[in-house]
Parts: structure tokens; C-alpha cells; sequence
């Protein structure tokens, strides 16, 4: 079996574009899901009769099915081809978000929820084995990059989708156009043709927890595993505790007004998500990724010191929380690539499945770790906290750095 990693000796499939394009789709899907519930919550609590907390609880719910889900789906990729395993998700997750615009009752929806959840436990490691496979060396720091900015992007016109839908007649009709838009791109999973490299072979041990914890894992020693885990846990920290809790911690901290505080994080955002373009750029000129990724979330963490500590003006701080996030979004595609080069063969959908769950577990840390912060009257401190995390993942890829 040809080996497919950063060298990129494996040639690239055919029709590559048309592959990236279809990936790309599915991750602008996925989070276009994810952020399509918080911005119509108050209409959610009137229609079923819950509070905020009760919402929250759906969203949990949601992070810990794909957090437990993950690495069983980054092993049935592998085991059967990550095309089937990433058609299947987009149609359990159209159906999903269909059935959760025509649901009555919250325990429909909390049950719903952890079904949302296991269909979006396929994005990242069928995303990644597929774009793994079919990119030739020269060009996965930039195919990983389009994929992140995909994501963004879906995240990004999510509430634009549903404020539309509710205009134009409910916040259901818009959870079922979101759950559509995935059942129409589903069947365009079988135009990407068959991937290099095949099947992974079953897993060889010496005893049965030995064959399962290679199974699951595809090889790869716990250090690295570990290591790669924690930089994704360490990222999704500081980013969603960031993209969360910015504006409150600049309204409480500051005396800014929500309009100005709006502005700040969209600063920090729309540069992080340009970022990701540059870094894939960047990622594909230089094989020193682990330094890459080091360099500029030391960076990103630096500039947290000023947001927190110092009253900048509007324009001084917009453009301070603008290089941090163009630093963080040139970090992503050299992350990716770190991935790519540990996976052993034939196993890059397991471990992308594994460490990509640190994301979730990131996700469901943030919010009350950084909500505390504000709660107990220390609002700036969450800038603190950010680029604390920022330099602890900064150390983690320069460990990666230094063994590779």
C-alpha cells in the first residue's frame, strides 16, 4: 500500500477540484448546522416551553455525541472508505435538522440532538482521508485551508440564514432548509472518484485489548496521539472562549457598547478566517510545520497581553484582535499537516477522528470556564486565559517541532 503523507508521493487523484469542492461543501454544511440553533433560542424557548439552560443542555448533548462518536467514525472511514462513511452523515444530518424543525416537544429535541450529533462525527475524519488521499504534497496545506475556511464560512452565514428564515416565515422553516441543503449535497459525495491508497488492513496484535486499541487508534503511539489531542482541546479553548465571551468581557470590562464590542470580535474573526487562506499558503512552502504553528500562537498569545491589561481605542483594539486572529487562522493548515504526517498508513481517518475530538471537548470546557471568569467580575481576564491557552499550544507544537 502507498504510503500518503506530507511528501505527497502518492499522485493526486483525478479531478481534484471537484473532490476539495464536495469536501468543502460538507464542512460548510457542518457548521452551518452547528451555529444554526443559538441564534433563534428565544423563539426555541417559547415554542417548547424551556429556558436557556434547557437549550444549552441540547447543545451539550450535541458536542458529547460527537465527541464519543468520533473516533468510531474516523475508524469506520478507514475500514470502509471514507466516501460512504461522509454520505451517510450528510443524510442523517439532513434528516435530523428536518425532523428538529417539525418536533414539538424538548424531549424530541434533546433525542434529535444526540442523533445531530453522531451524524456530524463524520465530517472531520472522512473530510480529512479524503483530502489526505487526493491532494498531492505540494498542495494539502492549502486544500486543508479552503476545508477550515469552508467551515467558517458556514458558521458565518448561519445566523444570516435563519434571521432570513424567520422573516420570511419561522424558525423551523429554516432548520429544515439547513437539513435540505444537506440531503441535495449528499448524493454529490459519489462524483468524487475512487481514492488511492484503499481499505485499512484489520488490526494485528498480540492479544484482544491490544488489536482494539490499534483498531481504534491506527497505530499511533499515545505520546504523539496526546500530544496532537491536546493542541486541538487547547485551540478550541481559547478560540470559542474568545468567539463566545469577547463581547461580553468588552461590554462588562470596558464600558463598550454592543455595537463596538460586535465590531472587535468580527475583527478577530473575519482575520482569522483570511488567516487560514495565508497559512495554507505558508504550510505548502515549508515542511518546519510544528515551528509554523508554534510561531504564531506565540504570537496570538502576546497580543492577548494588551487586550487584556490596556483601555485601547476602538481602533487600536480591533486592529490588535485583528493580527491575533490572523495568526490563529495561519496556525490551522500547518495543524492539519502536523496530523497528516503522524497518521501511519492507511489510518488517517482514525487518528484525525481522535485528536479532532479535542475540539469538542474544548467546546464543552469554554463556555463555563470562561463564563465564570465574567460572573466573578474579572471580564478582561478571559483575554488572559485565551492567550495562557494560546501559549500552551504554541509549546505543544514546538514539541512536535522538535521531534519531527
Amino acid at each position: 500500500m502507498t504510503r500518503v503523507g506530507i511528501s505527497g508521493a502518492t499522485p493526486p487523484a483525478p479531478r481534484t477540484g471537484r473532490t476539495l469542492a464536495i469536501v468543502c461543501a460538507a464542512h460548510f454544511i457542518s457548521h452551518l448546522h452547528i451555529v444554526a440553533l443559538p441564534p433563534v433560542f428565544a423563539l426555541m424557548a417559547v415554542h417548547y416551553g424551556v429556558g436557556f439552560a434547557e437549550l444549552g443542555l441540547a447543545l451539550a448533548v450535541f458536542n458529547l455525541a460527537t465527541l464519543v462518536t468520533q473516533p468510531l467514525a474516523g475508524l469506520a472511514a478507514d475500514r470502509i472508505g471514507p466516501r460512504p462513511v461522509l454520505a451517510a452523515g450528510l443524510l442523517l444530518a439532513g434528516a435530523t435538522y428536518v425532523a428538529v424543525g417539525l418536533s414539538q416537544g424538548y424531549g424530541a429535541l434533546l433525542a434529535l440532538m444526540v442523533v445531530a450529533g453522531v451524524a456530524n462525527s463524520v465530517y472531520h475524519p472522512a473530510d480529512y482521508a479524503i483530502l489526505g488521499r487526493t491532494t498531492g504534497g505540494g498542495r494539502k496545506g492549502r486544500a486543508f485551508a479552503w476545508h477550515t475556511f469552508a467551515g467558517f464560512l458556514g458558521g458565518a452565514v448561519a445566523p444570516l440564514t435563519m434571521a432570513a428564515a424567520v422573516i420570511a416565515h419561522s424558525w423551523q422553516a429554516g432548520l429544515i432548509a439547513v437539513g435540505g441543503l444537506a440531503l441535495l449535497v449528499a448524493p454529490l459525495v459519489a462524483l468524487i472518484p475512487p481514492l488511492p491508497g484503499g481499505a485499512a488492513p484489520p488490526a494485528q496484535g498480540s492479544g484482544r485489548v491490544t488489536r482494539a486499541l490499534t483498531g481504534l487508534t491506527g497505530g499511533l503511539a499515545a505520546g504523539p496521539l496526546l500530544r496532537l489531542t491536546g493542541f486541538f482541546f487547547l485551540m478550541a479553548l481559547a478560540t470559542i472562549g474568545l468567539q463566545g465571551f469577547t463581547v461580553a468581557a468588552l461590554a462588562e470590562g470596558r464600558g463598550m457598547g454592543v455595537a463596538e464590542a460586535n465590531l472587535a470580535l468580527s475583527s478577530f474573526l473575519l482575520a482569522m478566517a483570511l488567516g487560514v487562506l495565508a497559512g495554507g499558503r505558508l504550510a505548502d512552502r515549508t515542511k518546519r510545520h510544528g515551528a509554523l504553528a508554534a510561531g504564531t500562537f506565540a504570537g496570538a498569545a502576546v497580543l492577548m497581553v494588551p487586550t487584556a491589561l490596556m483601555a485601547l481605542p476602538l481602533a487600536a483594539l480591533c486592529a490588535v484582535l485583528a493580527v491575533a486572529g490572523a495568526l490563529v487562522g495561519a496556525a490551522m493548515p500547518a495543524r492539519d499537516m502536523l496530523v497528516q504526517a503522524a497518521a501511519p498508513e492507511g489510518a488517517s481517518g482514525r487518528v484525525f477522528g481522535l485528536v479532532t475530538s479535542g475540539l469538542n471537548a474544548g467546546g464543552i470546557l469554554a463556555p463555563p470556564l470562561f463564563g465564570a471568569l465574567i460572573d466573578a467580575g474579572q471580564p478582561t481576564a478571559i483575554f488572559l486565559l485565551a492567550g495562557a491557552t494560546m501559549l500552551a499550544t504554541a509549546l505543544l507544537a514546538a514539541t512536535e517541532a522538535r521531534r519531527a
